[in-house]
């Protein structure tokens, strides 16, 4: 499981990526009422998913259980142990899964 951090890193690339997509669609010059109906279709479908992210991201950040409090104090107070445990963890986990094929984003 990735750390509160990383999680937090994950759904602000998530949130930048979907509001690209949304400025992407958004530039399309549609002609067919049919196409620009359907294009804001996907814009609420990407503006939803954004609304799920922020949700997410206000959540891991209220730190409720005080978990991502006591990752950062731990970061901040032995930078160097805590990096090199977190990469013996990915080799760990890769040595036990070879091959496992990358989820896309």
């Amino acid at each position: 499981m990735d750390s509160i951090v990383e999680q937090q890193r994950q759904a602000h690339e998530d949130i930048e990526r979907l509001e690209q997509a949304v400025v992407d669609l958004m530039m399309q010059d549609l002609a067919k009422h049919r196409h620009r109906l359907l294009r804001e279709h996907k814009i609420n479908e990407l503006l939803e998913e954004i609304q799920g992210r922020s949700r997410l991201l206000e959540a891991l950040e209220a730190d409720e259980s005080g978990l991502r409090g006591r990752e950062v104090a731990a970061l901040a107070s032995r930078p160097l142990d805590e990096f090199y445990a977190r990469l013996g963890a990915i080799g760990d986990h890769h040595r036990l899964n070879p091959g496992l094929a990358v989820q896309p984003p």
